[in-house]
């Protein structure tokens, strides 16, 4: 009995794990069937065995992982893998990842352009250059004029293509620039060569780098940001040229998405004052500066445009408190006063959001019924009758925020969003028109339907799933808790990450939201498994 107990002890940060896990498949597979819990509560017995089954299976996996990421291996060395991942170990990779994505580059010419980009083009041209400000602001004019240079050469395609071109190469690169770090890691060449493989062949990857959006080069830099914040961890003494390096990446994360300041602020406030500001040189203040003065420029860039940009609505920040309200109105709608039901309708019609309400994204009762010229005051007495309704009928809320995200970490959802077409369908009417040749129709039709297939080959189909990356994230928490080594800088970025997609409007359908983390999972569980394995403190 003694030794079972000392045994469970042992294996304690597991057992948590595999809990979670099993809560999560548990109340997953009821939200995606029912958009509630009421399959777990409803058919108790039926769940009792879902999750003690699932428990078991987990906790297998999750031992089996932990053992495959902290045993240590002799590093076998045959010459061509020698040649390609440590002679060669940023061009050879790059190579290899370009020639894998090169039938999406062709097959889907020019591009792919995702919905914001037609949004913020078609505000360029119709509405004499004023842009909503919901976009990065570096990005739109980014891609405004390449689009101009391709309308110079006469072809609105060209511009399209070449800026294609720029999203694939700013991806690749990054990718290829992990593997310099798995060398100094002496990360075993299998797990080296799966990891190419997996970003050079898997059609997540080529499909979304030839896709217009800002979160491909903004994903990219968070893994370059990434990496450096490894080599900060492991080295006692930093250049000027690695805070530069560092400087430079939060700065382009600031610039190419909006809430990348929300990534970058508490990042670089941890190095200042874990790395830096215990030194008693004069001339960490340099460094330092290098961390802060990114910042400083992102707020100074929105004030240098704020003329040229409508800014964009509060509700945007508003997903949780509007979907909460709405699922309230759904299935409480009475239980609620006159003067409560006035403060809710000073943001959002309450009588019209039982009828828009929609579990899984918040835009229809926040596009059709919000009041986007709202008060201070209306704002603050909508948050107070928030608040106050939350104790009423707390379920209402925590089924709303656990309905709007659980695909976020539940890993058996599949959702994907395959970007095939050069115009989506959709209600934009484009000021300029892209076109793709007819003779690759057929092709770019066949290659889209292959992507849809693969997504539903059993086991196969979950990689595409975001789930998956969270749970490594959580497996990755879980290791630095058992063995104590408290170093959590380069996972800041994931877990605020993680935290600003809670209050997304939507992640069904919208993978691209957790980038950042599918980007950078493998190559952090590579990072820990090394720095796990080593006897010696690190800086």
């Amino acid at each position: 009995m003694r030794s079972i107990i000392e045994k469970i002890k042992t294996r304690k940060h597991e057992l948590i794990l595999s809990f979670v896990f099993s809560i999560i498949t548990l109340f997953g597979r009821s939200y995606e069937q029912e958009n509630s819990w009421n399959l777990v509560f409803n058919n108790s017995l039926e769940s009792l065995l879902i999750f003690i089954l699932s428990f078991i299976v987990f906790l297998l996996i999750i031992i089996i992982l932990e053992k495959i990421c902290l045993t240590k291996k002799e590093q076998f060395s045959p010459k061509i893998l020698n040649f390609i991942f440590n002679k060669h170990s940023f061009w050879i990779p790059l190579c290899i990842i370009v020639i894998c994505w090169l039938p999406y580059l062709i097959i889907k010419y020019p591009g792919s352009p995702g919905w914001d980009f037609y949004h913020f083009l078609n505000d360029y041209y119709n509405f004499d250059g004023s842009l909503t400000q919901h976009f990065p602001l570096v990005y739109v004019f980014l891609c405004i004029y390449f689009i101009k240079f391709g309308l110079l050469m006469n072809n609105a395609n060209i511009g399209l293509f070449l800026l294609t071109i720029l999203h694939a190469m700013v991806m690749a690169v990054s990718f290829s620039s992990i593997f310099n770090y798995l060398k100094k890691w002496n990360i075993s060449y299998k797990i080296r060569i799966f990891i190419l493989l997996f970003y050079a062949i898997m059609p997540l990857f080529g499909n979304y780098a030839t896709t217009i959006y800002h979160d491909i080069l903004y994903s990219s830099f968070v893994l370059l940001y990434i990496l450096e914040l490894t080599d900060i961890v492991l080295q006692s003494n930093h250049t000027y040229k690695k805070y530069l390096k560092l400087g430079i990446l939060s700065l382009l994360l600031c610039l190419t998405r909006k809430n990348g300041i929300y990534i970058v602020l508490p990042t670089n406030i941890y190095v200042v004052f874990k790395y830096l500001l215990r030194k008693e040189e004069v001339k960490k203040i340099l460094k330092i500066s290098l961390c802060i003065i990114p910042i400083v420029l992102f707020f100074i860039s929105e004030s240098l445009f704020s003329l040229k940009y409508v800014k964009t609505s509060y509700l945007e920040a508003m997903s949780i408190p509007i979907q909460s309200i709405s699922r309230y109105s759904k299935y409480y709608y009475d239980d609620i006063t006159s003067t409560e039901k006035e403060d809710v309708n000073g943001v959002i019609n309450y009588d019209l959001a039982r009828f828009l309400y929609n579990p899984t994204i918040v835009d229809g009762v926040r596009n059709y019924t919000g009041n986007y010229d709202a008060t201070n005051e209306q704002i603050l007495n909508f948050f107070k009758t928030w608040i106050k309704l939350f104790f009423r009928h707390p379920d209402a809320y925590i089924e709303a925020i656990i309905n709007t995200n659980y695909q976020m970490y539940y890993p058996f959802t599949n959702s994907t969003f395959i970007f095939f077409e050069v115009k989506e369908e959709s209600n934009y009417k484009t000021y300029i028109e892209f076109n793709s040749p007819e003779k690759l129709q057929n092709i770019k039709n066949n290659l889209r339907d292959f992507n849809y297939r693969l997504e539903k080959i059993p086991l196969l189909m979950y990689i595409n799933d975001p789930g998956i990356y969270i749970w490594l994230l959580f497996f990755i928490i879980m290791l630095i808790f058992k063995k104590k080594k408290k170093i959590w800088l380069p996972l800041i970025p994931l877990m605020m990450t993680f935290i600003c997609c809670f209050n997304a409007p939507t992640i069904n359908y919208n993978t691209r939201y957790l980038f950042p983390i599918i980007f950078s999972i493998l190559p952090l569980f590579c990072f820990y498994s090394y720095l796990l394995k080593q006897d010696k403190p690190h800086y």
